[in-house]
């Protein structure tokens, strides 16, 4: 299952996996949102979406 979590205008999709708590998912979100803010210095004027297969920052074999 997966989890969406919205900052303003901008949604993170989150894997949400067997065992985790809300703390978990609020991490994951708030690490994935920081990555677009370092990706995407500015705000977008259009809502951005990063979900969980793939990030405009992190590449698979970061082991993101």
């Amino acid at each position: 299952m997966k989890v969406t979590v919205t900052f303003g205008q901008t949604g993170v999709v989150v894997p949400c996996k067997e065992g985790w708590t809300v703390r978990d998912l609020i991490q994951q979100a708030t690490q994935r949102y920081r990555k677009l803010l370092d990706f995407f210095p500015t705000p977008p004027s259009q809502p951005l979406t990063a979900n969980s297969s793939s990030s405009p920052s992190c590449s698979s074999s970061q082991g993101c």
